[in-house]
């Protein structure tokens, strides 16, 4: 606040929920996901529902506009008080850097973490919401359907103690954080891509996949039927084969795998950085005037 008031902007994006209580000026605020709200057993500290209805009620008061990230995301913010009329739907951009990596390019890359193409790949966070419990226990009923099923590698941070025990598993590959410049050649090297969240505010990863020319499977929890479209494989998050199922459909189907590769290319193609930054500074042209 002794910041801002030194500043004294004209106007304040706050590019997530925790505004400045005492700033008083303009204020725009971000709102990616509930997730502490509506799913409060997956918080990691006791305390994050409390701090987010107390946060959100003040973007109520004081907000002259709330970007959501998606139409879901809008949806449950009006559920939770918040004025429609305040609300600016304004989607996420996907980086250019994403990319179809040739295999050449990519081979240091995998040779750096010791993997060989064609596996499945999760990338995010390793916690309770991102359904990476079922996800591990989907590629173990894959593996005991079919003979030869391609290593499952998990990349991201693990929020999840319990999660390390996936090391263990036969399979399953535990990267941890990876280095941003190999995340483009992982994606691209994999065979299939999963993300069986059980609730997205918008859903980056799997629209970079897609960029990358991989298949995806995902669930339909939250946003992702809204931002993946008809580009992907959509399950219910909480059916474990019905995930696998998915997974060893998308897997052995050549024509399948064809066809989501092409209309992934073209569905990730739709969100731009550029567009995003755009509709913002509106958003902030509106506020001011």
């Amino acid at each position: 606040p002794g910041r801002l008031r030194k500043i004294a902007p004209a106007l304040f994006h706050a590019p997530h929920y925790n505004v400045p209580r005492l700033y008083e000026g303009p204020l725009v605020v971000t709102v990616h996901d509930l997730n502490h709200l509506l799913f409060p057993q997956f918080a990691r500290s006791p305390f994050a529902r409390l701090y987010t209805q107390w946060m959100l009620g003040h973007i109520r008061k004081r907000a002259a506009r709330v970007l959501a990230d998606s139409n879901r995301t809008r949806d449950d913010l009006v559920r939770f008080g918040v004025p429609l009329n305040k609300i600016t739907v304004v989607a996420l951009g996907v980086e250019e850097r994403f990319r179809p990596v040739p295999a050449d390019e990519a081979a240091p890359h995998l040779k750096k973490y010791k993997l060989e193409g064609g596996y499945l790949l999760y990338v995010g966070n390793v916690r309770g919401i991102k359904n990476v419990p079922r996800l591990i226990e989907a590629y173990t009923l894959l593996r005991e359907k079919y003979k030869i099923v391609p290593p499952l590698v998990l990349v991201g941070r693990d929020q999840m103690a319990a999660e390390k025990a996936a090391g263990t598993l036969p399979g399953v590959r535990f990267l941890g954080a990876v280095d941003s410049e190999s995340l483009p050649a992982l994606y691209s090297s994999a065979g299939l891509f999963a993300f069986p969240s059980l609730y997205e505010g918008f859903g980056l990863p799997p629209l970079e996949a897609m960029a990358c020319g991989v298949p995806v499977v995902a669930s339909t929890g939250g946003s992702l039927p809204e931002v993946l479209g008809g580009a992907a494989v959509l399950t219910d998050p909480t059916d474990v084969h019905a995930l696998a199922e998915a997974l060893g459909r998308v897997l052995f189907d050549n024509a399948l795998q064809k066809d989501l590769v092409a209309k992934g290319l073209e569905r990730a193609a739709m969100y731009s950085w550029r567009i995003t930054a755009d509709e913002t500074f509106q958003v902030y042209r509106e506020v001011l005037s």
